[in-house]
């Protein structure tokens, strides 16, 4: 075997290593773009909390706001679902399924 034909048959295999990383890599950069997209979603959502703080109603029709949605832009009531304790009512959203305790007032 000439030089030459030995130095073809290393290029090739140095070539088929290169070519059998690219799916791992591919998968690895479609990896990378999904958790891209999550920290951009996550920085809007942190750009706008203070703007959705000013802007929060308390209640959808009869029923409280979520305060965890409504910070992220979803609109979601949250339904009673009892307490231990007589001076605390929780409620869960329906969305997010956050459970939240709010202080009963004394008369």
């Amino acid at each position: 075997m000439s030089p030459l034909h030995h130095l073809r048959e290393i290029v090739r295999e140095i070539a088929a290593q290169h070519q059998g990383n690219a799916s791992r890599l591919k998968q690895e950069l479609g990896e990378i773009e999904t958790r891209k997209a999550q920290i951009e979603t996550e920085l809007r959502t942190a750009h706008r909390a203070q703007e959705r703080e000013a802007s929060y109603p308390g209640q959808i029709g009869m029923d409280y706001a979520c305060p965890d949605c409504w910070v992220r832009g979803v609109q979601s009531p949250m339904r009673a679902i009892g307490s231990n304790n007589p001076r605390e009512d929780h409620f869960r959203c329906n969305t997010c399924d956050r459970v939240t305790g709010a202080m009963v007032e004394s008369w």
